[in-house]
């Protein structure tokens, strides 16, 4: 299983447990442009699609490349001193 499939899955088997409003950033640290991700969306998709680019939505880069690394264990580490503190 790959690391965004348990990350998911872990944050799935605790959702009772999960605080509304909650918010979890699942990545894997390396950057990937938005043109390879639709690549592999067009990759996995079961029919085909177009897509569209809308010029007047289009603006420069804010932020030239941004990351993300965010480690199961440290969310289940998390999640476990929340649990260790208030009780099951």
């Amino acid at each position: 299983m790959g690391d965004v499939v348990r990350a998911y899955a872990e944050l799935i088997a605790r959702g009772l447990d999960i605080a509304d409003g909650s918010v979890f950033i699942v990545a894997s640290g390396r950057p990937r442009s938005i043109a390879s991700l639709l690549a592999d969306l067009r990759r996995h998709a079961r029919v085909a699609f177009e897509v569209r680019v809308a010029p007047e939505w289009m603006r420069a880069p804010e932020i030239p490349v941004a990351t993300g690394d965010a480690a199961i264990a440290d969310v289940l580490e998390h999640a476990r001193a929340r649990l260790d503190r208030t009780g099951p």
